[in-house]
């Protein structure tokens, strides 16, 4: 696929996986929105907002018209951010709802092998991909949360069995789509045989599977170096096939670095403790490897997204972002403190600007 936009060839009808790729914006990594299926997107006071349907299709229509690359929906059935009593919205019905909203971006979909018969992601997945014409990927995540499985009635695995068992479960989906052997036929758009498959985790267990299996990695937010470390990691598993390396990012941006900086501390300064303090021991039980050692800062979000540093002005975030895409980034997916004005301004300043600079160069 060619790099410019995976916008721009998203809906391929030659029966091959698109592939969501490092755009040309000046060696920028390609830029993702998260849909806010939780509601707002910091453990902190006054951003438990109740989830609505309304708020992810106008985030969905702002980064079309700012020029993103892809819409990410994650999925749990309890509320990873505010609690477990705090409704949250379904991954994929999101995405199948905002598709025709955002018709130039990637749908990407967080799936627990866990929690769905492979038979039926693939059925949902397929049903995605013909909605938006060939637009789906999903993102295996393996899960951590032992409360999720027990509120869903299916059985905890310890945490590598959860990779082979992912695993295993890659082969139903493919088979389905695909239709070998005796699997129910669930078809993509266009026969394509597969949707890009991203695979989050920072295990030894999580880039063995996707040295072999998927297209994408996907990490939580963590510094230049130790990207790089994981960009090196991820190569080794993957022995030289191509796979591309995603990571989070909570973005603030300002009109100066002071402010900017300002703007950061007052969101941290608004952190809920006894939430942070709840996930942060829900996450160390679970083994995960990607939630060991992190402080109180990098628990404020769901994914590790200020430990990046993406603060600043539009140009201070665009030289950051370029040394991201130096450091093995090709991918960033971004949160904001304010859906409704941060990725219009976000886009506008950096993304489109880029743009032009490229059909200038």
């Amino acid at each position: 696929m060619p790099a410019r936009r995976c916008a721009k060839t998203c809906g391929r009808t030659d029966g091959m996986a698109q592939s969501i790729s490092r755009t040309d914006r000046s060696s920028l990594p390609a830029c993702g929105i998260w849909l806010p299926v939780y509601g707002g997107w910091l453990r902190a006071h006054g951003f438990d907002t109740p989830p609505s349907f309304g708020t992810c299709l106008a985030a969905a229509r702002a980064a079309e018209a700012a020029g993103f690359d892809l819409l990410y929906a994650s999925e749990n059935l309890l509320n990873c951010l505010h609690g477990p009593r705090h409704d949250v919205l379904d991954a994929w019905m999101t995405l199948c709802g905002v598709a025709a909203a955002a018709p130039n971006l990637a749908l990407v979909g967080a799936l627990k092998p866990v929690l769905r018969p492979a038979l039926l992601a693939a059925q949902t997945i397929a049903g995605l991909d013909q909605i938006g014409q060939g637009r789906a990927a999903l993102n295996l995540v393996c899960g951590w949360s032992r409360d999720e499985c027990e509120e869903a009635e299916v059985a905890w695995r310890p945490h590598d069995d959860k990779y082979t068992h992912a695993s295993a479960y890659l082969d139903r989906l493919e088979a389905s789509w695909s239709g070998h052997g005796d699997a129910p036929r669930r078809a993509l758009f266009n026969g394509r045989p597969r949707p890009e498959i991203w695979l989050s985790g920072h295990s030894n267990a999580a880039l063995a599977l996707a040295g072999r299996r998927a297209d994408v990695l996907f990490v939580n937010g963590m510094s230049a170096d130790d990207l790089a470390a994981m960009r090196a990691r991820l190569d080794r598993a993957a022995n030289g096939r191509p796979v591309r390396l995603a990571m989070n990012a909570f973005i603030v941006q300002g009109e100066t670095d002071d402010a900017a900086l300002r703007r950061r501390d007052g969101l941290l300064a608004r952190a809920n403790r006894d939430l942070i303090a709840l996930y942060g021991r829900a996450m160390t039980e679970s083994g995960a490897e990607s939630w060991r050692h992190l402080p109180e800062a990098d628990l404020i979000d769901g994914n590790g997204g200020f430990a990046p540093g993406f603060v600043g002005t539009a140009d201070t975030l665009r030289r950051r972002m370029k040394h991201y895409a130096e450091a093995g980034a090709d991918i960033v997916l971004c949160q904001f403190p304010d859906m409704d004005t941060d990725i219009t301004r976000f886009g506008r300043s950096i993304l489109r600007a880029a743009d032009l600079e490229a059909r200038q160069a």
